[in-house]
């Protein structure tokens, strides 16, 4: 999906990108970006509404089967009835619907829990699975810039899969933590671009965070959303 950004007017491609490449600002809170989250809202409630609507379609039939079963002198006729109920309950009851509500009730539920991973190893929530499988030192930017005087350039590679069955829009904060100090993130798309805005469900797709980090530094957290920590030593 392609947005324009709110501050400088820079086309964003939200599948490349989580910030504007041109300011470097964040688009969780543009306009259009927030409408797509909103449609997406919308469907699930739409879903929910419809699970209801079924629900008490099926308690209407049912009713009516009694007092028909009450009226009637036939028992075959009875038999009749509980057939086509039970072919309209199965549909409704087992339809691609009803489990996409019953999925997302299930995991608005799941309450998440911090953990602190090694290098290599993955961190989960519900929502997803994260690791850094690669952390290297990295000299100069476009062959031009260098780090602050006592300071390196520090590469991440990240791995990230989707656990959801469904679209899983990215809005997690990436901190890296040295020495108890959060360390200053730099961006450098050509040749290590970030992970996408949002990840297509059962998918897995990688990207790059960088920061400016103490010279002699051997040890650090990466921070990844407000419940994974990676751990990593040089």
């Amino acid at each position: 999906m392609k947005i324009i950004c709110e501050y400088c007017k820079n086309t964003i491609d939200t599948d490349k990108y989580s910030r504007c490449p041109n300011c470097m600002a964040t688009f969780q809170d543009n306009k259009e970006f927030k409408e797509r989250i909103a449609s997406l809202k919308e469907k699930e409630k739409i879903e929910i509404e419809r699970g209801q609507i079924q629900n008490e379609a099926a308690k209407k039939i049912l009713a009516h089967t009694n007092n028909v079963f009450k009226s009637q002198k036939y028992i075959f006729s009875f038999i009749i009835i509980i057939f086509i109920i039970s072919l309209i309950a199965g549909f409704f009851i087992f339809s691609r619907g009803f489990k996409q509500v019953k999925t997302t009730e299930k995991s608005i539920q799941l309450t998440e829990k911090s953990s602190t991973v090694g290098f290599d190893e993955y961190g989960e929530t519900s929502k997803y699975r994260v690791k850094v499988d690669k952390a290297t030192d990295l000299k100069k930017l476009y062959e031009v810039f260098t780090p602050s005087e006592g300071k390196k350039y520090k590469v991440f590679h990240l791995l990230l899969e989707n656990k959801l069955n469904k679209t899983l829009y990215l809005g997690e904060k990436v901190n890296c933590i040295v020495d108890d100090i959060a360390q200053k993130e730099v961006y450098y798309f050509t040749k290590y671009p970030s992970l996408p805005s949002h990840v297509d469900k059962d998918l897995k797709v990688e990207g790059y965070v960088i920061f400016e980090v103490p010279k002699d530094a051997k040890k650090y957290d990466l921070k990844y959303g407000d419940y994974i920590t990676i751990h990593i030593e040089d």
